[in-house]
C-alpha cells in the first residue's frame, strides 16, 4: 500500500475514507445491512470467506482505485481481487460467514475492550500505590544486610 502523503505542517494527510453507499457496492454484491431487506448479500462489516478459505470482513469500496477493500484476520487491509466488472463476489467463491462467526467477532472485539479497560486500571492502581503521602513518589528502600 501506498504510504499517506505529508500534508502542510508536517502531519499526514487522512487516507480517503472507504464508500460505502448502495451505488458504490452494488457491482460486488455487497449491501448495507439496513438496504439488504431480505437480499440474501454479502454486507459492510459482516465476515466473509475468501476462496482460498481465508477470513475477511468488507469495508467498502476506495474512491481511488474502484476495487472492494477488506480487512483479514490477521488485521492487514487490502483490495479483494475480483473488480466490479466481475460479477458479485458470491458467484466468484466467496461466501458469507455464519451466523456464529459474527457472534464469535462480536464477543472478540467485546474481551479486546474489556482487557484493555483492566489494564488501565491496573496501571492506575499502580501509580497510586508508587506515590507516597504527600503525593510525590516514594523514597526507595535500601536493602538491610
Amino acid at each position: 500500500m501506498p504510504a499517506a502523503k505529508k500534508a502542510a505542517g508536517g502531519k499526514k494527510s487522512k487516507a480517503p475514507a472507504y464508500e460505502t453507499s448502495p451505488e458504490a457496492l452494488e457491482p460486488f454484491g455487497v449491501q448495507r445491512r439496513e438496504m439488504s431487506r431480505g437480499q440474501c448479500l454479502l454486507q459492510v462489516a459482516e465476515p466473509l470467506q475468501t476462496p482460498l478459505c481465508l477470513k475477511a470482513s468488507v469495508l467498502g469500496v476506495k474512491a481511488a482505485d474502484g476495487r472492494l477493500w477488506v480487512t483479514y484476520s490477521t488485521g492487514i487491509d487490502a483490495p479483494l481481487q475480483p473488480k466490479a466488472s466481475d460479477g458479485p463476489l458470491e458467484e466468484l467463491g466467496y461466501i458469507k460467514a455464519n451466523g456464529m462467526e459474527q457472534v464469535l467477532n462480536q464477543l472478540k472485539a467485546l474481551e479486546d475492550d474489556l482487557t484493555s479497560w483492566h489494564l488501565k486500571q491496573a496501571a492506575a492502581k499502580l501509580k497510586e500505590q508508587g506515590k507516597g503521602k504527600d503525593g510525590k513518589a516514594a523514597p526507595a528502600k535500601k536493602k538491610g544486610k
